[in-house]
């Protein structure tokens, strides 16, 4: 999923070849996850969320496989500063399936509860200021 409600199938050959460009050898289809995230755009920022979602995903018994950096167009964007500075880095997490997860449902419940807590120990963190950082989706399926 893009986050804008379009909802396609993973494409599995595609991010096989990203990740493997990065030395990290996807498990089989269903057997991985994407999660779609908007990061700040300071670099210490995004090592620290990073950083979160690898301990909570470890946490939750869900392996961290990589992060990848999602290639974008801003061309069109408005180039005033404040624009520009709102702007949030886009990256793709991948995510292991677990072993002791029996079904894709289950897998899919678990990837919604890994958003949700991840989400919710950066809120805590911050105290509810927005830093930039948002799980536009997280599955296995789109």
């Amino acid at each position: 999923g893009d986050g804008a409600g379009v909802l396609v199938q993973l494409p599995d050959r595609f991010f096989r070849e990203e990740m493997a460009s990065q030395g990290v050898e996807l498990p089989k289809p269903g057997h991985y996850a994407v999660g779609h995230v908007f990061m700040p755009r300071d670099p210490e920022l995004q090592a620290h969320i990073e950083g979160i979602i690898a301990e909570v995903a470890h946490l939750e018994g869900q392996p961290l496989l990589g992060f990848r950096d999602v290639p974008v167009d801003n061309s069109s964007l408005s180039k005033a500063p404040d624009i520009a500075a709102s702007e949030p880095v886009q990256r793709q997490v991948f995510l292991g399936r677990g072993a002791e997860i029996e079904s894709d449902d289950d897998y899919e419940r678990r990837l919604y509860i890994l958003r949700k807590v991840i989400s919710g120990r950066i809120h805590e963190e911050t105290k509810g200021v927005d830093n930039g950082f948002y799980v536009v989706s997280m599955s296995s399926r789109t």
